[in-house]
């Protein structure tokens, strides 16, 4: 029809009428509208849109993972083959919306830029998790892209604690909770390194060939330390906890240990001053992002400054547990 112009002007609707189509947007295409110009990533800010949860994978790649429901996420990966203050390029995404690969293209932006922008764009300003899965990429790549950000959880699953110990000091120094998913034993002064830094929460899942013994675990200086497949025998428990109680490891919180054997109650408690709960008395316990649990008909042992705590040690078969849950 003469006279008809058939382009739409988004720019020209009202500010809700143009709020309601960038809403029916798809991620990606939102995205690239926010990298226009600063207006417009003002525009998709104040429709008040937040992530759901914000991860990073780092392999050889960089990914991040922008998961705006449980099932729907947008993943981008960045491929630093080129030097440390060159750009990022060759980055392209997955929409799960659609199941195919798109090109965002080379905006001349830093893994860091492009985080910063993400964060900004949906409110979200953490991650919920980066788990390494090797150790190709340079410390000081990662430094320049993660330096500062707020990381609910590490997961670190590369053997090589000499890099892991740089890799918290340089990159994630403030870091308070992470996970090592193996730990080589050639490693020693870094993996003394790493037990000693002011954590708050360790997880190590390690089998027997690649374990923390009473040498690392004299040295920890961290709040909450947990291990599957520990080793330790039931004479190094029964120093651990008598060392305690002499005062040793002032952080201790909770040391939470598995075995995939019986561990001998007698033994470990060998010349411990203790006594049992009584049989109406609870006490509450939480593990740093888990609910309270309840405590009773447990060991108690008290610290010569008069802090208690509670001491678990069940065997079932072939499996125990011995957990020392300090009340503060």
């Amino acid at each position: 029809m003469a006279g008809v112009n058939s382009k739409f002007s988004l720019f020209a609707l009202p500010s809700n009428a143009h709020k309601n189509v960038l809403r029916t947007m798809l991620s990606q295409d939102l995205i690239k509208y926010s990298l226009c110009s600063k207006c417009n990533k003002d525009r998709v800010q104040t429709l008040g849109m937040r992530l759901f949860k914000l991860q990073s994978e780092i392999y050889f790649h960089i990914k991040l993972e922008l998961f705006f429901t449980a099932e729907n996420k947008f993943s981008v990966y960045f491929f630093p083959f080129n030097d440390i203050n060159s750009d990022f390029v060759c980055i392209t995404s997955l929409d799960t919306e659609n199941a195919r690969d798109i090109e965002l293209g080379n905006y001349q932006m830093s893994v860091r830029e492009w985080i910063e922008h993400f964060m900004d764009i949906f409110s979200y300003p953490k991650f919920d998790d980066i788990a390494f899965q090797d150790n190709f990429i340079d410390i000081e790549i990662l430094a320049d892209a993660f330096k500062n950000f707020k990381c609910d959880d590490l997961i670190y699953e590369p053997p090589d604690m000499g890099y892991f110990s740089r890799l918290i000091q340089k990159v994630f120094p403030q870091l308070e909770y992470y996970q090592i998913m193996t730990l080589d034993n050639t490693h020693f002064e870094s993996k003394h390194k790493v037990l000693m830094q002011n954590a708050n929460t360790v997880y190590v899942s390690s089998d027997q060939l690649h374990t923390i013994g009473l040498n690392e675990l004299l040295v920890l200086n961290i709040k909450h330390f947990h291990q599957l497949d520990s080793t330790l025998s039931n004479k190094e428990l029964n120093r651990i906890l008598k060392m305690w109680v002499a005062g040793f490891y002032p952080r201790f919180v909770a040391l939470n240990l598995n075995f995939k054997r019986k561990i001998d109650k007698d033994e470990i408690l060998e010349k411990l001053s203790f006594r049992i709960m009584g049989p109406n008395e609870r006490r509450q316990f939480a593990f740093p992002k888990e609910p309270p649990i309840q405590i009773a008909n447990d060991i108690l042992i008290k610290r010569k400054d008069g802090t208690e705590a509670a001491l678990l040690i069940h065997s079932q078969g072939t499996f125990s547990i011995l957990a020392l849950l300090v009340f503060m």
